[in-house]
């Protein structure tokens, strides 16, 4: 069987008029938020914080990745900062860097310092790594273009120090697996060094490398994907201790999906749950054949509770990339909406799921 690709998934960023028809595609295609007459209603916890479509503040632009800091919520594309008042509604909405490819956001626990990949291309996030200074408004860069980063955490209580994933040597867009792996980069000197090498069989079809670190800083988590030429398998959870170097896939076992190839892990503030969301090829672009599913694990049982994030009344939606609130109680993260029509799909709105438990 053949797998359909999104269009635009590896669009060069210098298609500029692709890029332009895109967003105009998935303007249209926007609906707010409601159910007609007969329609299932979405779940009543989750709140509806930036329509994607519809405001006096909308730019060019949706709320794809979400990453929750005590300054608010970072958004990307373009980076936004979304500040909340004590209803969870949108305070303030504002464009921090309005040109650029930016497509990972992860912040800092305070939110001053935000470690950003700017891709190479339209619709994955693969590219280089920076550090921007949120009060100062300047940008550093860390790792460029040709180490192919895709994502990257700060190491818990040591921000002088993060992981990031590389796909090692590419040939085009294709992976070759050459030092593909999670790195340990240390800010101050500028020195990296290996930690585990890893390259899915998905490849940049993952779109983003979903991993984490555990908040005491000793487990390495994340997504073993598995979507070989020849078909694809659910994806994996994978731990790995970096204390003592073992492997642990995880006896989680995430719904089966001939698309849903993707895996994003979070763990929770206090560690005891990890959030996941099992996502679709096409999640970043704007034509796909599923929806997503996001859910929680318990780490000590490795019981697993999905979470209803549906945000579309009657039908279905895509998530890509959940994060938690630096409570630990609420779930942040950008939807759209699936039209059943050939796999299409609308921009990301930016939602809260309260009170997760």
């Amino acid at each position: 069987m053949m797998t359909r690709f999104p269009r635009g998934l590896l669009c060069p960023v210098n298609g500029s008029a692709f890029i332009f028809l895109a967003v105009i595609l998935s303007l249209c295609s926007c609906s707010a938020v409601g159910g007609g007459e007969g329609e299932n209603p979405i779940n009543e916890d989750i709140v509806l914080v930036k329509d994607c479509c519809r405001g006096a503040e909308l730019k060019i632009g949706e709320y794809m990745f979400a990453a929750w800091s005590e300054r608010g919520i970072y958004t990307t594309l373009p980076l936004r900062l979304v500040t909340l008042d004590e209803d969870l509604n949108a305070r303030r909405d504002t464009i921090l860097i309005h040109e650029g490819n930016w497509h990972y956001v992860h912040p800092n626990r305070s939110g001053d310092r935000l470690l950003l990949v700017k891709s190479n291309f339209f619709g994955v996030s693969v590219g280089a790594l920076y550090e921007y200074n949120v009060p100062l408004g300047t940008l550093r860069l860390l790792r460029d273009s040709t180490v192919n980063v895709s994502s990257a955490v700060y190491w818990p209580g040591d921000e002088d120090r993060l992981v990031y994933y590389s796909y090692g040597q590419m040939q085009g867009t294709t992976p070759l697996g050459e030092g593909a792996g999670y790195y340990v980069l240390d800010l101050t000197t500028g020195a990296d060094s290996l930690l585990v090498g890893h390259l899915s069989s998905g490849g940049l079809r993952e779109m983003v490398n979903g991993f984490d670190l555990s908040p005491d800083g000793r487990t390495l988590l994340y997504p073993n994907v598995r979507a070989p030429r020849t078909g694809f398998l659910p994806p994996q959870a994978v731990a790995y201790d970096l204390e003592t170097g073992n492997l642990d896939t995880l006896a989680v076992s995430f719904d089966q999906s001939w698309v849903r190839i993707g895996l994003w892990l979070r763990y929770s503030p206090n560690g005891r749950q990890i959030l996941y969301c099992s996502y679709p090829t096409g999640a970043t672009g704007h034509i796909t054949n599923d929806d997503s599913q996001v859910g929680l694990i318990d780490r000590a049982t490795l019981a697993r509770r999905i979470l209803d994030v549906n945000t579309t009344p009657g039908g279905r939606s895509v998530q890509l990339a959940p994060t938690w609130s630096p409570s630990g109680r609420h779930i942040a993260y950008g939807s759209s909406k699936l039209f059943e029509h050939e796999g299409a799909k609308g921009r990301y709105s930016l939602y809260i799921l309260k009170d997760v438990r």
